[in-house]
């Protein structure tokens, strides 16, 4: 005789505790999935906000270390230029002079990167000073830019009073400067050779050394930072997250 069959029930739920360690599995599964999905949407968010809004982020806030005063300086085109023409504008600021041979065509090299990094953000100039009036007259100084391809609208050459350029730098831009005919010793290293001991007599025409770091300024013409121009990783670091910093969202 035979046995018989057990209740339909009993094994539909044999099955369901038979499948129950596979579908733990697939829900497990499908949970990481989802959020394996959802943390490049997260993170395109978060960068799109950064961008739209980059003083958010606290590791590209940048400090205020001093204002730019008002001075009125020739520029290589003859116009003058001071706060009210620079003002809106960030800028990225050095001091050179057209004789040098040693330190001023590497800060040149670095300033060309950033004006081709920046090409299509007029919204970034350039500023090159120069510490010999005596030699670097507009005239000259459009020669240095042209041989620089310096875009005249973008990266301005000043000029001026030899005594107004160095009061900037030491009270504008609170760079160190020292008058190389007053020093005692070769000053070779700085492109000159041979310079004679200053003659206190006489008026001082002869450029004064200058520092090699570059200076950040913003729209309000405010010092946000100093970037030596030797230090690939300071360089990096000005124009991959300072200088985006405080441009506006394109």
């Amino acid at each position: 005789m035979a046995s018989p069959e057990p209740p339909s029930s009993q094994t539909d739920s044999a099955g369901w505790i038979d499948l129950l360690p596979a579908l733990t599995l697939f829900v497990i599964v499908a949970i990481f999935s989802l959020q394996a999905l959802k943390a490049p949407l997260e993170q395109a968010r978060l960068r799109q906000a950064e961008l739209a809004h980059p003083a958010l982020d606290p590791e590209r806030a940048l400090p205020l270390l001093g204002q730019i005063p008002d001075f009125q300086l020739p520029e290589r085109s003859e116009a003058t230029v001071g706060p009210t023409q620079l003002r809106g504008k960030v800028w990225v600021a050095d001091f050179i002079f057209t004789s040098c041979t040693a330190e001023c065509p590497l800060m040149n090299i670095e300033m060309q990167k950033i004006q081709k990094a920046f090409a299509d953000r007029p919204e970034l100039g350039l500023l090159s000073i120069t510490v010999d009036p005596a030699v670097d007259t507009p005239a000259r100084l459009r020669e240095y830019a042209d041989a620089l391809q310096a875009d005249a609208s973008r990266w301005l050459f000043l000029t001026g009073e030899r005594e107004a350029l160095h009061q900037l730098a030491i009270q504008g831009f609170k760079l160190p400067v020292q008058d190389l005919a007053a020093m005692q010793h070769d000053a070779g290293h700085h492109g000159h050779h041979g310079a004679e001991p200053h003659d206190s007599d006489k008026p001082l025409s002869s450029p004064f050394l200058h520092s090699q770091k570059f200076v950040l300024l913003d729209a309000e013409l405010q010092i946000r930072g100093y970037y030596d121009s030797t230090d690939p990783e300071a360089m990096r670091r000005l124009i991959e997250k300072d200088i985006p910093a405080l441009l506006p969202a394109p």
